[in-house]
């Protein structure tokens, strides 16, 4: 069985983690608390998450 998926689809995987993020941002702005710790502006390796993320996405896509 192959999974046929359309190219607009990349559009909307992108839209979703990068939504994701901003609302983990207005928790974190809210609540003072931060739901994985990975994300924290705390350590250095956060700046590369929050980058690399929306670029995992893009390639995983062309992967897929």
């Amino acid at each position: 069985m192959n999974l046929q998926v359309h190219s607009n689809s990349l559009q909307v995987m992108v839209l979703y983690g990068s939504v994701y993020e901003l609302f983990m941002w207005i928790y974190y702005g809210a609540s003072d608390h931060w739901v994985y710790n990975a994300v924290t502006w705390h350590t250095d390796k956060s700046v590369a998450v929050y980058v690399l993320l929306p670029l995992a996405y893009v390639v995983l896509f062309f992967v897929w």
